[in-house]
């Protein structure tokens, strides 16, 4: 058995203790900056895009986008316009659209 702080055996297996302890590299994890590129840290709407829905031949849905607003100006039977905001994560500090949801 050696005796070193950080080099203690036990019938030659490595001990670990609060003055040497092991790397992620040695136990398998990810360390925090591996981490952080791995998780989504936040969630927010980006900017508004509108549609004139009267004006318009109709449109497809886009994934990733949320309809925040349904509005009808004129108060008749039929929507004018209708409002749509990206959904964007943030992962590693960065914000990015969400392609599919």
């Amino acid at each position: 058995m050696s005796l070193k702080s950080d080099n203690l055996r036990v019938r030659g297996y490595q001990v670990y203790h609060e003055g040497y302890r092991p790397t992620a590299a040695i136990i398998g994890a990810y360390t925090k900056s591996e981490s952080d590129t791995r998780y989504i840290q936040d969630i927010r709407f980006g900017a508004k895009e509108s549609a004139q829905v009267r004006e318009s031949s109709g449109d497809t849905d886009a994934s990733g986008y949320a309809i925040t607003a349904v509005i009808n100006g004129n108060r008749n039977q039929l929507v004018d316009t209708v409002n749509r905001r990206p959904i964007q994560k943030k992962v590693n500090g960065i914000w990015m659209n969400i392609s599919n949801i």
